[in-house]
């Protein structure tokens, strides 16, 4: 990992671009059935070659300030760990959407809330006009939900029966936070 690619970082975790070297690490943390159950997007199992094309369209959009994709990188191990990101960021809306996914293995170290606390910070300096920001949970995943429920968003709704996984439906949970809550609790810090 070059130091000049360091995108944005804090004591434990760095963040930078996705890119194509990272395809193969993805593809086993996606490839887990304890990750994939959680995501609300995809279909699996994901072939290498799908993966370097998704972290090319990725690099795109954010060559094109679309979508912003990280890698999460433990700092002293120099190792990939998991992906964070923002889709919608040309939208209208002014409402970035957020998606996360860790290795079972790094779960419940606090990685993921120091990653997306990070590219939220980010994304309210960086897109001074974002007037909020908005994430999903599936319905079992109970980590995701009490993370974003940590960080400050709000429940703003459930999509029932939304996401298809294994012959089955479930519910979406859905959340936003406005940048002036995000700016309130955080100011102090």
């Amino acid at each position: 990992m070059a130091t000049e690619e360091i995108f944005l970082k804090e004591d434990e975790i760095a963040l930078r671009p996705v890119q194509e070297e990272d395809a193969k690490k993805f593809v086993k943390i996606l490839n887990n059935q304890a990750v994939n159950r959680n995501l609300t997007i995809g279909k699996f199992p994901i072939l290498l070659e799908e993966e370097k094309e998704w972290i090319e369209e990725k690099r795109e959009e954010m060559k094109e300030n679309k979508g912003l994709s990280l890698s999460i990188i433990l700092q002293e191990e120099n190792e990939v760990i998991g992906e964070c990101g923002a889709s919608r960021l040309d939208s209208e809306k002014r409402s970035p959407l957020l998606g996360i996914f860790i290795e079972e293995e790094q779960w419940r170290n606090g990685y993921g809330e120091k990653a997306i606390a990070l590219l939220i910070n980010h994304l309210f300096n960086r897109f001074s006009d974002a007037r909020k920001v908005s994430s999903a949970a599936i319905e079992h995943n109970k980590a995701s939900i009490a993370l974003q429920k940590k960080l400050g968003f709000q429940q703003i709704g459930t999509e029932r029966k939304e996401i298809y996984y294994k012959d089955e439906y479930y519910d979406l949970i859905k959340f936003d936070m406005l940048k002036e809550e995000w700016q309130n609790q955080n100011s102090g810090s």
